[in-house]
């Protein structure tokens, strides 16, 4: 019971083990490589400018936020 119990575990870390060399190897990793949706320029392009805008806007929000709450604390004498 005890040694039927150690081979199961024994048979599942080898089969994991060899699941893991497999999915490393250079094939495997070609195999996944060419899954990969690829970015074309005009998305990449457009993505980058999205960004840049969005952190752009954050950065102005969190500006004003800033100093509207600066401009409270100094109206109420708290700087």
């Amino acid at each position: 019971m005890f040694g039927k119990k150690a081979e199961t575990e024994v048979v599942e870390e080898v089969e994991h083990e060899l699941r893991f060399k497999e999915w490393f190897n250079l094939k495997g990793i070609r195999e996944e490589i060419k899954k990969v949706h690829w970015l074309t320029k005009k998305e990449l392009f457009n993505n980058s400018v999205v960004v840049l805008v969005f952190t752009f806007v954050m950065g102005l929000f969190f500006f004003g936020g800033d100093a509207v709450i600066a401009f409270i604390l100094k109206a109420l004498g708290m700087d």
